[in-house]
């Protein structure tokens, strides 16, 4: 037998938009990183030079992914969220047009 889906939906919302506020303050943080090895790049030459911009080119990519997933994960905690209110909205309104 089942205790049934016990969950809180206020706080997952709210645990939610505060992910997706981190992956956006994240992303803020790789843009500033972007802008330092631009900075670097703008006065630094030569083949140490262009093996550090490839890795830095290599691992700015691969932070925008990440923040760009963690993001992702807030927004589907807040959609799970709003799905699970509107579930048990639309079941109290049928429970209560049987009555």
């Amino acid at each position: 037998m089942s205790n049934g889906l016990a969950i809180d939906t206020e706080l997952v919302n709210a645990s939610g938009s505060g992910i997706n506020t981190s992956g956006t303050n994240f992303q803020e943080e790789v843009k500033s990183f972007k802008s330092h090895v631009s900075t670097i790049l703008g006065i630094w030459s030569g083949p140490d030079a262009d093996e550090f911009a490839k890795a830095a080119d290599e691992v700015g990519n691969l932070l925008d992914k990440a923040s760009v997933t963690v993001q992702e994960v807030g927004t589907h905690l807040v959609k799970t969220a709003d799905a699970m209110d509107a579930t048990v909205e639309e079941n109290t309104s049928r429970i209560r047009g049987a009555m």
